[in-house]
């Protein structure tokens, strides 16, 4: 089962709450959010971070302390030491999302606007650039977005980030809101109509249970 979680970064948050937080992460990542230019940039990373350690000490009973947050070779974070805890974090305007199973997962959001269709012929494969051409105009851009945060997903789940590049694979429609990708058979990728104006894709594997838990955590109900 996959756990997918929404965090606003404009829930409110007092300042001795925010300053608190900081000291509750490593000193690497307090440097890097402290020399953020804007708010907005340092509460995604933040919240982020706090998000996944509080879930960590939730589903695991152990204490904040105790967290170690690693990278692999291409940047994908991990907890050190709890390889039943996966995790994977996207955010786009307003919006964090944090996932979390006992096995691999990727996760993407982006908002639905407009955007020059030429992006997906450079980034995309043939197949994927026909398949929006085949749609309305009115259904171009969705797809172009489900597509594109399907991709993410997949190469986030995968742990090797953008060192694929985006039209090495082809992502196809299986049925609804369920994609494939054409070089990879273990997982299955969903399109989630979660948000308005906003899509959402999660990457998992296929012999996993389907079934997908949403949550909205509210900043000011967190405790470490």
């Amino acid at each position: 089962m996959v756990e997918l979680y929404i965090i606003d970064i404009n829930d409110l948050v007092s300042k001795e709450q925010y300053m608190k937080w900081l000291n509750k992460i490593s000193d690497e990542l307090r440097k890097r959010i402290l020399r953020f230019r804007f708010l907005e940039d340092a509460k995604r990373t933040l919240y982020g971070e706090i998000i996944v350690r509080y879930l960590a000490c939730q589903k695991l009973h152990i204490k904040n302390e105790d967290i170690k947050i690693e990278r692999n070779l291409y940047g994908k974070p991990f907890l050190k030491g709890y390889p039943v805890f996966s995790y994977n974090i996207s955010h786009a305007g307003k919006w964090i999302i944090c996932i979390i199973a006992n096995y691999e997962v990727g996760v993407d959001i982006e908002p639905v606007k407009f955007i020059n269709l030429d992006i997906a012929k450079r980034f995309f494969t043939k197949n994927e650039y026909e398949m929006i051409l085949m749609e309305s105009i009115d259904n171009q851009q969705q797809l172009f977005y489900q597509i594109w945060t399907a991709k993410e997903s997949y190469i986030k789940y995968i742990g090797r980030g953008l060192s694929i590049p985006l039209n090495s694979f082809t992502i196809y429609k299986e049925y609804s809101d369920i994609y494939k990708v054409d070089i990879d058979k273990s997982c299955i990728i969903r399109s989630i109509k979660l948000l308005e104006n906003y899509v959402i894709s999660i990457c998992y594997n296929l012999l996993e249970k389907q079934q997908i838990e949403f949550h909205k955590i509210k900043m000011e109900e967190i405790t470490l």
